[in-house]
């Protein structure tokens, strides 16, 4: 069988397959429909669909895209870089806000532990005479 249809992940954001894929219209990738989304929105997307239908109506069903424009490739590139660097603020962010102190929950450590005052706060069952 084709590794088209038995391979789990998409070959651009190696992501799950589960949901749909689709062959790019750029090369031979398989992709997932997320990352056929974003194909759709590169500028040269037309033309690499206008490519692909004209192999098609010249017998070529097995015409392998157009490549990838290096322009195309640039601006994707630096919108994954983008999204990479947003989930990395977000996961930094939400350290902050769910790590230490945020639940009201505090680890005291050894330093914590001796106060600035000598006074020793602790009952030894005396009496205070």
């Amino acid at each position: 069988m084709d590794r088209f249809f038995t391979q789990t992940h998409c070959d651009r954001c190696h992501k799950s397959l589960d949901g749909g894929r689709i062959m790019s219209m750029f090369n031979t990738q398989c992709i997932c429909m997320e990352c056929s989304d974003k194909e759709r929105q590169r500028p040269a997307y037309k033309k690499a669909v206008e490519a692909d239908h004209e192999a098609i109506r010249s017998g070529n069903y097995n015409f392998s895209g157009i490549g990838e424009d290096a322009q195309d490739m640039e601006q994707e590139i630096h919108s994954r870089s983008r999204e990479a660097i947003n989930e990395a603020e977000f996961n930094e962010n939400q350290g902050e806000f769910s790590g230490a102190g945020a639940s009201g929950d505090y680890e005291s450590s050894d330093d914590d532990a001796d106060d600035d005052d000598d006074t020793d706060d602790t009952d030894t069952g005396g009496s205070d005479d």
